[in-house]
């Protein structure tokens, strides 16, 4: 935006600060100052600076007049307007969805005249180029000092004499309509715009219609000048396409509007020397101020301490005048220490929340002044028990060597037990998921498919029911759910071949899993009376022989499932089984540990050592105390484990089995002969055993 100097001194008292002062106050308030240019023919400099989107109120000489006032704390004075309109008018109240205000005035035997040299210092000081018509001038002297747009036409064009106006709400209209005698002036659904004897007159905020506009010639003009409402304008912003040719859907200050156009009728009345005919008022009641409340406390945790006044925030008394001089109406309750603040008219679509208020009291008092710097203690944020109970599930089931996965909540398969949605974007995510293990299967048998076969996986996801119980027609849960099983699980012995999982080793490795989360669990046999988990068609992919609830053992309530799937039903390479848990109810299971069962020790950070020993067992003696004798034998010994058996067919009492050792030091690194008199120990302990 570019402004006059001059003029905005016209506007506000700065004759006790120079443009330096003034645009340094409007730099620290957050608008940017892209150049200042002297214009000495006339007097006068142009400040040229940017607005914000949220600060529209501010881009007009009578909105940065306001700012202005406000940061230097200037008193604003300017006089807004007179009342032009004769007191015989009476305002009618409108009924409308689609406007707050509508003003129309018709003036005859105009003269298009050149526009007073005042006017046209004005824009010129604006760096508005001068028209040779004088409408043209008015309408961008309005537009520049006000903010507000108002509407020219020839009268003789459009043939207006006696007009009444009828409003209608927003509906299969989403219009107003006003007549003139027994023709319609009618704003259009399709095509959002006026219309009078089949021809447009406006094309509602888009753009007029060029073929009733004022020329070099008009001798009769008719001055509009509206207010749309919020609600229209949304509708409008939402309907319009393209987007393109939408170009003014702020909302507009009906204050503002009201003295723009007197101020503009005024103009148009003494410089054309027209005769003004009547005027018509349409205006809607006045709405309640919006009301913010603003916690003292947060001003002050927030805005931090005053660098002046080490240790002090802002008093009471600076932050109430303050927001009076962002005319707030500031009124102050001692009993709850919290502000009471008005928005004014022009400031209502930026000023929303309580922080807007509080970052409008730093920045006229000045953000400089307070200290920057981050307190010395910072709270430290919670995490909740149901993210800490989900991060410890998940560790467990990756230790356990299950993959996560992540699927869309949403699938293609519509049942009477599934949520659908109203609106789909595509037709394959029509219905919100009732469960988990679904997904699970789908992964596995693609997994097959490929030929890949080692797949353990889970998931934690939102699932969502009907519920014919409670007032809540939908609820969400949040689910765990796994599937597991392997074709080469365990081995009897290492001469044999692999084992599949068993339904036991399944079992098995849920329990595990329980113990591990300190949930407190039971086992139930299946009952199909007793099912919510899994319905009718889900009935039919499970062996209902060799499936199983888990239930609370407390509150003797149903947490889950553990089932093996049928076989017949799926082309799996193996026996599969599947698991789906209530994590809600799950929390209520777990047992809180008042003490430690594990120490921590320094893990060392030097190398390690390893040997291997092979031993010969009779089929009586037992691996594990030998290994635990080595392992007592020496500090330096850090792990024994088997790494292998075998048995020879012509000797089956006996057995050979081989022992890993590893040896480590936690302050230095071994020496070879370390390690070879530890060796030497070992073979005098084992001697019996070592072949």
């Amino acid at each position: 935006m570019k402004f006059s100097w001059t003029w905005l001194n016209e506007i506000i008292d700065l004759s006790n600060f120079n443009l330096e002062e003034v645009t340094e106050k409007l730099t620290l308030a957050g608008f940017e100052i892209d150049s200042i240019k002297n214009l000495p023919e006339i007097q006068d400099k142009i400040i040229d600076f940017s607005v914000t989107a949220n600060r529209q109120d501010v881009n007009c000489i009578i909105g940065l007049a306001r700012e202005i006032s406000s940061i230097m704390n200037i008193p604003f004075k300017h006089n807004a307007g007179r009342n032009y309109y004769r007191k015989t008018h009476k305002n009618n109240n409108i009924e409308s969805d689609s406007l707050e205000d509508l003003f129309i005035d018709n003036l005859k035997n105009t003269k298009n005249t050149a526009s007073p040299k005042w006017l046209q210092k004005y824009l010129a000081g604006c760096s508005i180029t001068i028209s040779n018509i004088i409408f043209d001038d008015i309408k961008e002297y309005i537009k520049i000092k006000w903010g507000q747009e108002i509407q020219i036409f020839d009268s003789n064009k459009i043939q207006l004499k006696h007009l009444r106006a009828s409003l209608f709400s927003i509906g299969q209209n989403l219009s107003y309509i006003t007549e003139v005698n027994n023709s319609k002036i009618e704003l259009k659904k399709n095509s959002e715009s006026m219309e009078h004897k089949n021809k447009i007159t406006e094309n509602s905020v888009i753009k007029s219609n060029n073929d009733i506009q004022y020329d070099n010639k008009t001798s009769s003009i008719t001055l509009v000048g509206k207010v749309y409402s919020e609600k229209y304008l949304k509708l409008l912003k939402s309907n319009i396409k393209p987007k393109h040719t939408i170009k003014n859907l702020q909302i507009c200050n009906r204050n503002d509007l009201y003295y723009a156009y007197c101020e503009a009728l005024e103009i148009l009345r003494t410089s054309t020397k027209g005769v003004h005919g009547k005027s018509y008022i349409y205006r809607k009641k006045k709405r309640d101020d919006e009301i913010i409340y603003v916690n003292k406390k947060n001003i002050r945790q927030i805005l931090g301490q005053i660098k002046k006044r080490r240790r002090n925030f802002l008093a009471t008394n600076e932050i109430i005048r303050i927001l009076e001089r962002l005319n707030l109406k500031p009124q102050y309750n001692k009993a709850t220490q919290k502000f009471q603040v008005h928005i004014p008219e022009h400031r209502i679509e930026d000023l929303k929340r309580p922080i807007d208020v509080i970052e409008e009291i730093a920045r006229i008092h000045g953000f400089n002044k307070f200290f920057d710097s981050l307190p010395n203690t910072i709270k430290k944020g919670r995490i909740s028990e149901i993210k800490n109970i989900l991060k410890k599930i998940r560790q467990i089931l990756r230790d356990m060597g299950l993959n996560e996965t992540i699927h869309y909540s949403l699938n293609k398969e519509k049942r009477a037990d599934k949520i659908s949605i109203y609106n789909p974007l595509i037709k394959d995510q029509a219905v919100l998921q009732n469960n988990i293990y679904s997904s699970l299967i789908d992964t596995k048998k693609y997994n097959v498919d490929q030929k890949n076969f080692q797949t353990e996986i889970f998931e934690i996801g939102r699932i969502f029911v009907h519920n014919d119980f409670n007032q809540l027609k939908h609820q969400e849960y949040i689910h765990l759910a796994g599937l597991i099983g392997k074709k080469d699980f365990s081995r009897s012995c290492w001469s044999k071949k692999s084992n599949e999982l068993s339904w036991f080793e399944a079992k098995g490795m849920i329990e595990d899993f329980f113990e591990k989360l300190t949930a407190d669990i039971a086992w139930k046999p299946f009952n199909k009376k007793n099912n919510s988990w899994f319905k009718c068609e889900s009935l039919k992919i499970i062996n209902e022989k060799k499936s199983a609830h888990i239930y609370n053992k407390v509150t003797k309530e149903i947490i889950g499932i553990f089932a093996e799937l049928s076989s017949c039903d799926y082309n799996l390479d193996c026996k599969t089984y599947i698991f789906e848990i209530n994590v809600n109810l799950l929390r209520k299971s777990l047992k809180s540990l008042t003490h430690l069962d594990y120490i921590f020790k320094k893990y060392s950070t030097y190398p390690s050592i390893t040997r291997d020993i092979s031993l010969t067992l009779s089929s009586k003696e037992y691996i594990d105390e030998i290994k635990q004798k080595i392992f007592n034998q020496n500090r330096l010994i850090k792990s024994v484990n088997i790494f292998n058996e075998y048995k020879n067919n012509n000797n089956l009492n006996n057995r050979n089995v081989g022992l890993r050792i590893i040896y480590r030091s936690d302050t230095k690194t071994l020496e070879e002969r370390e390690v070879a008199e530890i060796n030497q120990e070992i073979n005098e302990l084992l001697k019996e055993y070592i072949r």
